[in-house]
């Protein structure tokens, strides 16, 4: 084979896996990231703390910390009550445009009770 072919060959295949390995990297740590803030604003915590506010500035806290290159994806926290939700919407690398990279990521958690589920327990 020339070499001619052979090595933009070998340069393109070596780009596409490092576009994936930072894809998947950070598709998986803002997943991680939701996650904690989910739990935060679950009141595992603690009980009197707005959750709301937990959730959110551990979302902005692990945003920040990402190593990776990519953009940074558009962040929604809700508290309805009684349940934290996080979503995470955007595009890794914008500059390739299309549907390719997409970051869709939604976690949920209500709300812990630990007091009243021990007193429900008791009670039975």
């Amino acid at each position: 084979m020339e070499a001619s072919f052979l090595i933009p060959m070998i340069v393109t295949v070596v780009f596409l896996l490092l576009l994936l390995l930072f894809t998947v990297h950070n598709r998986s740590w803002y997943r991680a990231a939701a996650c904690e803030s989910v739990l935060k604003g679950s009141g595992w915590h603690s009980v009197t703390e707005d959750p709301y506010a937990a959730a959110w500035e551990r979302m902005e806290e692990r945003v920040r910390e990402q190593p990776v290159p990519g953009m940074r994806p558009d962040i929604s926290v809700q508290w309805t009550g009684g349940e934290t939700v996080v979503y995470v919407n955007g595009q890794i690398f914008r500059s390739f445009g299309g549907k390719w990279f997409l970051l869709e990521i939604r976690e949920n958690k209500e709300r812990v009770h630990p007091a009243e589920q021990l007193r429900e327990r008791w009670k039975g």
